[in-house]
């Protein structure tokens, strides 16, 4: 080859989003003028038709964002076009083939979903932590929840996972975020998962960020600064994966790597664009988790309502106000429900009678136990005892 070929690269980012736009300005940053490029605005445009045209045509190099068809990687293999591609139909990246290289997104993208948690974890005192996934599975969704549901685990914390696709996926989220205990911290794997959890929540009348804080991923300003309210995202240098993304490819033309490897990224310094979704009222949230310690700790006591009040430090109007807008239930319904959590594991893991299981619950009598106890978990103490000992 002549020391002075330019190489012909096509570039097939297709600027669907803000994200992809900041990853071609990644890429041209790198390009300076080291490669003849011609732009493909669609990766559907990428057939196996297509590649036996490039070919011909001379085309050394691509760099594509999407490419779903086996029989299209297996063509753009054949043709010996050195190819570096972003993002196919697997939820993980593929192990690299002969003139291919794909973009392995796991570093980056764990290190993205572990810097939201401790961002949200710093926010305030949260019941619960969960995670919304993409509408379609995709490395990063992926990588980007590991992280997250690591970083939880690292402290002790489960976070819990919101996965599903399909037709039915808005009416599972909704289920999915109102059974979250209250106050809760989602993050969803990008802005558009945030945007639709933030619909979801308006829709079943979940307070956001008075009941639970919403964060999205990749600070797409359109998307995130027009919401409402407003959502907070993580930031990601896209232009980075772009300019790693041509380096691979400069790397592969000059012949200089002789056992091909996916583009991985080390992890990647990421920050929060702080907006509305997540700030809430941080004392409104202590207070909620110093009411339930208080009622955990005495649930075995005979408790009441004022004995939380007084206990808190507020008026009753007050803590009854903020019990309702954020743990979804009155102090009363949270004291009954904790002595009912406390007789059922009691059931299972003792042979104390119900008089006696009554009595260390907290209630005023057997009876008013069996009463709400059939209430709640529809059967009766004795059928539950009967039930956990088959």
């Amino acid at each position: 080859m002549k020391k002075n070929h330019r190489h012909k690269v096509v570039i097939a980012v297709t600027p669907y989003s803000m994200e992809r736009c900041r990853i071609l300005m990644g890429i041209y940053s790198f390009i300076g003028g080291r490669w003849d490029i011609e732009m493909l605005p669609d990766t559907n445009l990428i057939t196996a038709q297509w590649i036996d045209r490039a070919a011909k045509d001379g085309v050394d190099g691509l760099i594509a964002s999407r490419i779903e068809s086996e029989k299209v990687l297996d063509r753009l293999e054949e043709s010996g076009i050195k190819s570096v591609v972003m993002d196919t139909a697997f939820d993980y990246a593929p192990s690299p083939r002969d003139g291919i290289s794909f973009y392995d997104s796991s570093a980056a993208g764990a290190a993205t979903g572990a810097a939201g948690f401790g961002y949200l974890n710093g926010c305030a005192r949260f019941r619960s932590f969960a995670f919304v996934a993409n509408k379609v599975p995709t490395s990063w969704s992926k990588n980007r929840m590991l992280g997250f549901v690591n970083a939880a685990s690292d402290i002790g914390i489960e976070a819990s996972i919101f996965s599903e696709t399909g037709n039915g996926r808005h009416r599972l989220l909704k289920k999915f975020l109102l059974s979250l205990p209250k106050p809760a911290a989602v993050m969803a794997a990008n802005d558009w998962c945030a945007l639709e959890a933030l619909n979801c929540c308006r829709s079943v009348g979940i307070d956001i960020p008075g009941q639970m804080c919403l964060l999205g991923v990749d600070d797409n300003e359109i998307i995130c600064a027009h919401a409402s309210p407003p959502l907070s995202s993580v930031r990601i240098s896209h232009e980075a994966i772009g300019s790693e993304l041509a380096r691979a490819l400069q790397r592969m033309l000059g012949g200089r790597r002789r056992t091909l490897t996916n583009v991985l990224l080390p992890k990647m310094a990421s920050a929060v664009t702080e907006r509305n979704s997540t700030k809430p009222p941080v004392p409104a949230a202590h207070l909620i988790h110093r009411g339930l310690e208080y009622i955990a700790a005495h649930e075995a006591e005979p408790i009441t309502v004022a004995d939380v009040v007084k206990h808190l430090g507020v008026s009753r109007r007050l803590a009854e106000l903020r019990f309702s807008e954020l743990h979804g239930e009155s102090i009363s319904a949270t004291i009954k429900n904790h002595r009912l959590e406390r007789a059922r594991r009691m059931l299972a893991d003792t042979k104390l009678g119900i008089g006696h299981i009554a009595a260390a619950c907290g209630f005023p009598s057997r009876r008013s136990a069996e009463l709400l106890f059939k209430s709640r978990f529809g059967m009766t103490m004795s059928e539950c005892r009967d039930d956990k000992s088959r």
